[in-house]
């Protein structure tokens, strides 16, 4: 196959100017087809894609594609086209395929701009300090006009908010507790229990940095009590490497550490099984809350939930957080965890429970 007539597309005769089109293309499926056009050209490197082509596989009009097309390449994207056989072929420029840093597609560089925004509850670590140097060297090869374009993508996304801890008070003993997982090293380390509220210091041997329930945690071995265990890094207060110190226990296998556990207490598992209510049935069947769970629609719109994992207070949260749409099937020692619960929370309300719920039961019944 042999290309020729190269051109740049902006002199097709069908294509209105930039005011006509109005390339911040604010609209949602103007973005979202322009966004199509990019990723469909970026899988043709090398031939490219006629208009025609386009057409079939977006179901759009040949206008409206000359017009998008244009309007890509006013915001600073590179496209060129080749007449080959009669037919004329859509594609990036070589060289801005190839000036891109290791080869990313545009999709990749615009999947990571949205990535810094999923980052955030790390900010105050290195990883987010990091991905926000490397997107502002990406961003910096970038023609102007197709920065306020990705701009506009990334204002089509949202990520919502999440409990965040304050890393940014650790200073520099984040950076030393993250090297020193990696080398190896054993550190001091000054801990604030949240369990007995008191603080110590602890020489522990670092293992794994753990990402789970928007937080960080440092699995270690504690020579304190000769244990591997679970530290979150947001009530590390200070840490420092203990020179000429080497590990005595690093043996270490993550998954056998964590198997059972729920998020990330851990302990004996045990075999659970929860009944949801109709109304939330369906919510919960389209999300994976746990790596044994098993489900099982009932009769009458319910769903049964079978679970595999330790029984803690992270389970007990997470099952109180549904409210009346889940009760507890077994087994026995849980169900009288979650309702000594259940009364605990009533007393912050009442005195009086029992006649508190007459009362409540009265009024249901007069309405």
């Amino acid at each position: 196959m042999i290309f020729n007539d190269l051109e740049p597309i902006s002199r097709h005769p069908v294509v209105s100017n930039a005011e006509q089109y109005n390339i911040t293309m604010a609209r949602g499926e103007q973005l979202a087809r322009t966004w199509q056009i990019i990723k469909r050209l970026e899988a043709q490197r090398s031939r490219g894609l006629t208009i025609d082509e386009l057409c079939d596989e977006g179901g759009w009009n040949r206008r409206t594609l000359y017009r998008d097309i244009q309007a890509l390449e006013e915001a600073g994207f590179p496209i060129e086209k080749e007449s080959c056989d009669g037919r004329v072929y859509y594609r990036f420029t070589r060289a801005f395929r190839e000036s891109l840093p290791l080869h990313f597609s545009l999709t990749e560089l615009v999947a990571l701009t949205f990535s810094q925004d999923l980052m955030q509850v790390l900010k105050g670590t290195f990883f987010y300090d990091s991905i926000e140097s490397a997107l502002a060297k990406i961003k910096s090869i970038l023609p102007v006009k197709a920065l306020e374009y990705l701009n506009q993508i990334e204002a089509s996304m949202h990520m919502g908010f999440s409990p965040q801890p304050l890393y940014q008070e650790l200073g520099d003993s984040l950076d030393t507790l993250f090297e020193a997982v990696m080398k190896k090293q054993v550190c001091k380390i000054k801990y604030h229990s949240a369990h007995s509220g008191e603080t110590n210091e602890r020489i522990v041997e670092p293992l794994k940095i753990w990402f789970a329930n928007s937080s960080l945690y440092l699995v270690a071995y504690d020579r304190k009590t000769s244990e591997k265990r679970t530290f979150a890094v947001s009530r590390i207060e200070t840490c420092e490497v203990v020179k000429d110190e080497s590990f005595q226990n690093d043996e270490f296998n993550f998954e056998e550490y964590r198997q059972g556990s729920f998020r990330v207490w851990r302990g004996e598992p045990e075999e659970i099984e929860l009944i949801f209510e109709k109304e939330i049935a369906p919510v919960i069947a389209e999300n994976l809350w746990h790596e044994s769970q098993k489900s099982e629609e009932l009769g009458d719109g319910r769903l049964r939930l079978n679970l595999n994992t330790v029984i803690s207070p992270e389970l007990e949260n997470w099952i109180l957080s549904w409210g009346n749409q889940v009760i507890v099937e077994s087994p026995e020692n849980l169900k009288g965890q979650i309702l000594q619960r259940a009364i605990d929370i009533c007393r912050h309300y009442t005195d009086d429970l029992e006649k508190s719920i007459k009362d409540i039961s009265g009024k249901a019944r007069a309405s």
